[in-house]
């Protein structure tokens, strides 16, 4: 049997921020039933899938994360959470890391207008926070910490390149470049501005 590159679990949709790139509008409180997932990934076996990727909504919403990470970390061979990086602590990174968490992916796709893109629903990280967010991140997974950079007005009006090069070199993290599906903002057609 041929081996399924990705599983990808959507535990919630509701989340703490309402960023202004957000493919999701609707951030109803809808939790994936566990049962649910378990009943999906019955039919692999372990470590079927080469990775699993955690995300909501906001997965560290839910008080029984580390059941879903378990369960990815059950039929994958890395399992990684992408997350806004709120509410990550040293407690929370432990009890994640233990269900069998390798890795995670912090979505920050402006540091200038962190405030003003997160749209927190209540008082957000500023642009210091979710570094010192990040930096702890490292402290538990220090080859595997990604930043997401969604590309967005607010970035592409010249941050985008410092975002880059802070990230990368700076923070010594992994970046992943995030289009949307109609490239509104694209690096493809304009790589002068990552330098």
């Amino acid at each position: 049997m041929n081996t399924l590159k990705g599983l990808r679990i959507i535990t919630n949709l509701h989340c703490n921020y309402k960023c202004t790139f957000c493919y999701q509008t609707g951030k109803q409180f809808k939790v994936l039933p566990f049962e649910t997932l378990l009943d999906a990934v019955k039919p692999y076996g372990e470590k079927h899938f080469e990775y699993c990727t955690i995300m909501g909504g906001e997965s560290t919403l839910l008080p029984n994360l580390p059941e879903y990470i378990n369960m990815g970390s059950i039929y994958s061979k890395q399992v990684r959470l992408t997350t806004n990086g709120y509410l990550l602590s040293h407690y929370h990174l432990n009890r994640y890391k233990n269900a069998g968490l390798t890795g995670i992916n912090v979505s920050v796709a402006s540091l200038e207008k962190y405030e003003e893109v997160t749209q927190a629903a209540y008082p957000a990280l500023n642009k210091h926070g979710i570094i010192n967010q990040i930096r702890t991140c490292k402290k538990f997974f220090p080859d595997e910490v990604r930043v997401n950079i969604a590309l967005i007005k607010e970035n592409m009006g010249g941050e985008i390149k410092d975002l880059i090069h802070y990230f990368l070199c700076d923070m010594g993290v992994n970046v992943t470049i995030c289009e949307d599906l109609l490239a509104t903002y694209s690096l493809v057609n304009t790589p002068e501005k990552m330098g």
